[in-house]
């Protein structure tokens, strides 16, 4: 007989299993670009510029780029480092991310939106902060957004024991556990049975009650690799995700009005001298 049970995992740094690493996020970090912003979560560091809106060098960009807005606007282009991890996979994934959550009404039409995208650093979780720096950057370009995409993910292990129980016939009993953490580091994605899920949130327009106010999120996107998550698997990640999406989001918050406080210094200080 099969017996699958779900567990949260035990982590090498220490952190529990619904726990982020330290995050960081600065703005305009890069002067040759119209928006950009270098975001940090943990030893992982992401480096992400924007470019644009503005109109396509060539013709051939239109036909080849097949991530366009049904209701126009701007097309979206992705760069991601050529020795990256699933670098093709994700690109298409951050394409549609992106042309979702931005206010296409704003953008000229057949105009281009590029993200240039670097990994300085990987250890883990790369492809949501990929999201977020690449989010990061298109604010910082005062692009208007629909929605603020929150990407967190969810590490999968599963590992399988088998007991055998010998009466008057012999029976195999194997016992599957699945251990799931947020936030996995590369040692953890390494591990040889580890899967990775990382989910799109965002904000629901009605908050809800104070005492649940984790109910006010939904996901809207998803990513797999290296395991076929089951109903039960996305709901166990889900239920862990929606706290962690709180968390980002203030601290998103708190990142952007870091910037417009020294935006507001700096305009004060030209004044007085």
């Amino acid at each position: 007989s099969n017996i699958e049970t779900h567990t949260t995992m035990n982590r090498s740094d220490g952190r529990s299993a619904a726990s982020l690493r330290p995050l960081s996020c600065e703005l305009s970090t890069l002067q040759d670009s119209h928006g950009s912003a270098t975001w940090k979560s943990g030893g992982t560091q992401v480096l992400a510029s924007c470019h644009g809106p503005t109109a396509p060098r060539q013709a051939q960009a239109l036909a080849e780029n097949t991530s366009s807005s049904s209701s126009g606007g701007a097309l979206v282009q992705v760069l991601l480092p050529g020795s990256l991890r699933n670098g093709t996979e994700w690109e298409v994934f951050l394409v549609n991310v992106l042309t979702a959550c931005i206010r296409m009404e704003g953008c000229p039409p057949n105009s281009m939106i590029q993200i240039v995208i670097q990994v300085p650093s990987d250890d883990g979780s790369v492809l949501a902060a990929c999201v977020h720096a690449s989010v990061s950057a298109l604010m910082d370009a005062s692009i208007e957004l629909n929605y603020l995409p929150v990407a967190i993910t969810c590490i999968i292990m599963k590992t399988t024991t088998t007991t055998t129980t010998t009466t008057t016939t012999t029976t195999n009993d194997e016992e599957e556990h699945k251990y799931f953490g947020l936030d996995p580091t590369l040692l953890e994605e390494e591990q040889e049975t580890a899967g990775l899920l990382t989910m799109i949130v965002i904000p629901e327009t009605s908050s809800g009650s104070s005492e649940q106010p984790y109910q006010s999120a939904r996901m809207v996107g998803m990513h797999t690799c290296g395991i076929t998550a089951s109903v039960q698997d996305m709901m166990k990640c889900w239920s862990m995700a929606q706290r962690a999406e709180t968390a980002i989001a203030a601290f998103w918050r708190l990142a952007l009005a870091h910037k417009h406080e020294r935006h507001a210094q700096t305009l004060f200080a030209g004044t007085t001298s």
